[in-house]
């Protein structure tokens, strides 16, 4: 018995051309699966930067804050602070003297002149960490300069840094006097710097004996016209100023820039 059965012509595979990529479109079952799955997410926002977000806000209340305070510098008339020719800086203002006199008290309360040496602060009990104290003359930079036109230094017509100079002569006459000293800033209301005979970081290697160190004193106060004024105990106002934060909570400053002092009528003039 013959069956007949119709067969299926297949097809021969035509060759695609080079260079040409077949689409494959999807069906449209698959359409809303695709479009579900590629769904965006919201983007994720972290808190630091949800912390930028405030900070104009903060920006713009301290810019208020300042406008409702005089200034601290003398200004002229397009609102530039005027320098002080002898010092390069900007001339205060009442309030901006008055604003000193407070910071001033603050640093005094905190980091005083010591006639003693406070024995917590020496280096073995905490290092390179503890702050620099010098035992010094303090001295006034009107001193240092009077003591430079006696001793008739020349002088440049024009010495941007007219101080530094006459630091660097009296050291060196120093030393040349056999004295083994520096002139350092200080933390001081009464004066600019200091004759550092040592510190506290090389006290135990320069230290003299009380005759010698008699003998040293007079010669420097001889020198910057100054009696009897007794070397103490200072900060050092570069490394171990009012940024420097002391191991010893009793002697940290506090914040200046968070003090305030009530204006009065003249000092919007």
């Amino acid at each position: 018995m013959v069956v007949a059965t119709r067969s299926r012509a297949i097809k021969p595979h035509s060759p695609t051309p080079k260079g040409r990529r077949i689409q494959i479109e999807p069906t449209p079952r698959i359409l809303p699966a695709i479009r579900t799955t590629r769904r965006k997410s919201p983007p994720k926002i972290s808190a630091r930067a949800c912390s930028h977000l405030d900070a104009p806000k903060e920006h713009a209340s301290k810019s208020k804050r300042a406008k409702l305070l005089p200034s601290e510098y003398e200004l002229d008339e397009d609102g530039n602070a005027i320098e002080n020719p002898l010092t390069g800086c900007p001339k205060l203002s009442k309030y901006g003297w008055r604003v000193l006199a407070e910071s001033t008290r603050h640093v005094e309360m905190a980091r005083p002149a010591l006639p003693e040496l406070d024995g917590r602060l020496r280096p073995r009990y905490g290092g390179s960490r503890q702050p620099i104290l010098h035992y010094a003359t303090g001295c006034h930079i009107s001193e240092i300069l009077e003591w430079e036109r006696q001793k008739n230094y020349p002088t440049r017509s024009y010495n941007p840094y007219p101080d530094d100079n006459a630091r660097h002569r009296l050291c060196v006459y120093l030393n040349g006097r056999r004295i083994n000293c520096t002139i350092e800033r200080v933390l001081s209301p009464d004066f600019e710097f200091a004759v550092a005979l040592y510190s506290n970081h090389d006290q135990f290697e320069k230290e003299l004996v009380k005759e010698d160190e008699d003998r040293c004193l007079r010669i420097i106060w001889e020198q910057l016209g100054i009696h009897n004024r007794r070397p103490l105990w200072y900060w050092d106002s570069v490394q171990s100023g009012t940024h420097y934060k002391c191991t010893l909570d009793e002697y940290n400053v506090p914040n200046l820039h968070n003090i305030m002092i009530e204006p009065e009528d003249e000092d919007w003039v």
